[in-house]
């Protein structure tokens, strides 16, 4: 059950022509939707531990929506009108808002049959007699979405894995950052301090005996070069093995040296060299390797800490697996120029990387201002990189607006808007409850851990219910 989220008029980035399916999408007002819940297709609103039902269906497959009604709602209910995002009944006839579609109750529900004819948002009303003869008043608001049969197995995980520490340079314990991200709504998580991959195994070793629904992974942000490479998921430290490997990563280097233009200056060439080395090196340990905030400006000398002929090379080469087109702590200038750049490599034909969002704390408050929304079969690390890889994602951007802001294909970034809405209310709410809870229980209140378990099943139970697909 949601209501109308007020529109804010924007435009942020115009893409040129050739960028394909990229999209910019944007969530609308900070008001919450006054009911999310379905029975067998809705339950009334009653927080985070109220029941839900399904609001994600197969394209297709036949369903029964049972929509509550108040006694007074009841009473005036005369029509029910069903429209797709784009204005469509279901028999594919376009009339800007819909059109009626046959209904009856029962049981003080409104019950509809129907299967959903394509992919995307549709939008449910129930209409009633209006206080003037003759005028007619929404009563209710529902929406669902409809997803087709190849994304019926993946469900979508919050996720970040380029934050720090007191391991490196950051202001809070490891332990500190990882509820922060818990209470955040992470589904997925990793510290990665500068040359230190020991953070992120610390936490998974305080962690492992809490229960909860968040993943906590390997991590570390790599110095080898200057240009700073990101390891996502590696079985070690890329740092420690190029030291203790120094002839072998030297003999990467100089095999990348030999290949580059001489266009590039020998200093160019180094840099771009050793960052090819470590994303190799990240690989090799079994990690995803990322290139870190491409247009990062330097604090106190207020220049970019890369140059454009370096920047051409490593895109134009592509050894990476990903990049940063959000970094929640950089300046804002570096998605706009990320944008701008991706817009023109994809106006050119250049081949297309996974760009992600990324917060890159070094304090509290800095969690959750960029993330990744991943859609993956699970939250293990192992569907986390495939999802990565195969870019079934979308960057999101929490620090630069008042409301977040989704980049990716438009596929993704439309089913995510959705999401936003209808979905991670819900489950930020109950990941902030497991957060609070398992802080006790980290801190030895052993009573805390039956009431810890008991929100992590129903966090289960949320994804279980909200899909029937």
């Amino acid at each position: 059950m949601a209501e109308k989220f007020p529109r804010r008029s924007f435009l942020k980035h115009a893409l040129a022509t050739g960028v394909g399916a990229f999209a910019l999408g944007r969530l609308w007002g900070d008001a919450k939707p006054k009911g999310d819940d379905l029975a067998q297709a809705i339950a009334p609103q009653g927080g985070p531990h109220a029941p839900i039902g399904p609001r994600v269906f197969r394209v297709g497959k036949s369903v029964r929506l049972e929509l509550p009604l108040t006694k007074q709602q009841r009473e005036k209910l005369t029509s029910l009108i069903i429209a797709d995002d784009d204005g469509y009944a279901i028999d594919g006839t376009w009339g800007g808002g819909g059109k009626e579609f046959p209904m009856k109750v029962e049981d003080g529900r409104v019950v509809v049959d129907l299967a959903f004819p394509r992919e995307g948002r549709y939008v449910v009303k129930l209409r009633g007699k209006g206080k003037r003869k003759g005028q007619a008043e929404n009563l209710e608001t529902f929406v669902f979405y409809a997803l087709n049969e190849d994304l019926c197995a993946v469900r979508p995980y919050k996720g970040d894995f380029h934050m720090h520490s007191t391991f490196s340079d950051g202001v809070a314990s490891h332990t500190d950052m990882g509820f922060q991200c818990l209470e955040a709504g992470y589904d997925v998580q990793a510290l990665s301090d500068h040359r230190k991959y020991e953070g992120s195994q610390k936490l998974q070793e305080d962690f492992k005996n809490i229960p909860m629904s968040m993943r906590v992974c390997n991590a570390e942000e790599i110095h080898l070069s200057t240009v700073h490479v990101h390891s996502f998921g590696a079985s070690g430290s890329v740092t420690k093995w190029a030291e203790n490997n120094h002839d072998a990563f030297e003999k990467m280097v100089a095999a990348v040296m030999a290949e580059l233009p001489d266009s590039l200056s020998d200093g160019d060439k180094a840099i771009v060299a050793k960052a090819e080395a470590a994303f190799e090196i990240v690989r090799k340990l079994g990690g995803a390797a990322g290139f870190d905030h491409p247009y990062w400006r330097r604090g106190k000398v207020d220049v970019m800490y890369l140059n454009e002929p370096t920047r051409d090379a490593l895109f134009e080469r592509g050894k990476f697996d990903y990049f940063e087109l959000i970094n929640a702590s950089c300046q804002k200038t570096n998605m706009d120029f990320m944008l701008a750049r991706y817009a023109d490599m994809r106006a050119r034909g250049m081949k297309k990387y996974p760009a992600v969002g990324v917060s890159d704390a070094h304090r509290l408050d800095k969690v959750g201002k960029g993330y990744t929304l991943f859609f993956a079969t699970s939250p293990e690390i192992g569907d986390i990189k495939d999802a990565l890889r195969a870019q079934r994602l979308v960057a999101v951007d929490a620090s630069h607006s008042d409301t977040p802001t989704l980049l990716g294909d438009l596929r993704w970034v439309r089913y995510a808007e959705f999401l936003m809405n209808e979905f991670y209310p819900r489950h930020d709410a109950l990941f902030a409850q497991q957060a609070t809870l398992a802080r006790k229980v980290f801190n030895g209140d052993g009573a805390a851990r039956d009431a810890l378990l008991a929100t992590v099943a129903q966090t289960d139970e949320l994804f279980g219910a909200f899909w029937q697909v």
